[in-house]
């Protein structure tokens, strides 16, 4: 009982105030940061079993498709984990924030961080991310 309790709390209010207590900036411009409860950097069509959180729902004056070898990150927003159900049931469309070479993220309270499938508690800090290199893959054809 004590783990669906936590569960279901997790759900509900997640990391609700993030909006609040981070600071967004874009290659040198500072974003407006809407109501969400999640933030994801992507540089891939593919995210969390194949779901294209970039690529779905209506496009952003300014920003394009994404593509991977065009040196841009793409940074959307969630409401939660029921949007991003919705977003896997093809009902919804993640939030497009940005596009760009360069991203800081100031974190100024603690938040859960997942960085490749990897989790842990981030403490109040600055992050960069930028785009770093790139390498030849194959595709079948």
């Amino acid at each position: 009982f004590k783990y669906a309790k936590m569960g279901a709390n997790a759900i509900f209010s997640g990391c609700s105030g993030l909006h609040k207590n981070i600071k967004l900036e874009l290659d040198g411009i500072n974003l407006e940061v809407p109501d969400i409860e999640g933030l994801i950097v992507l540089n891939l069509p593919s995210y969390a079993a194949g779901t294209n959180l970039w690529n779905l729902g209506k496009q952003k004056d300014g920003l394009h498709d994404l593509k991977m070898d065009d040196g841009l990150l793409e940074i959307v927003g969630l409401k939660g984990s029921l949007h991003l159900g919705a977003i896997k049931a093809n009902t919804s469309a993640a939030l497009k924030i940005g596009q760009g070479k360069k991203i800081v993220i100031t974190l100024e309270n603690q938040y859960p961080i997942q960085v490749d499938g990897e989790p842990w508690s981030q403490p109040p800090c600055i992050i960069q991310i930028h785009h770093h290199n790139q390498a030849p893959m194959l595709q079948k054809q």
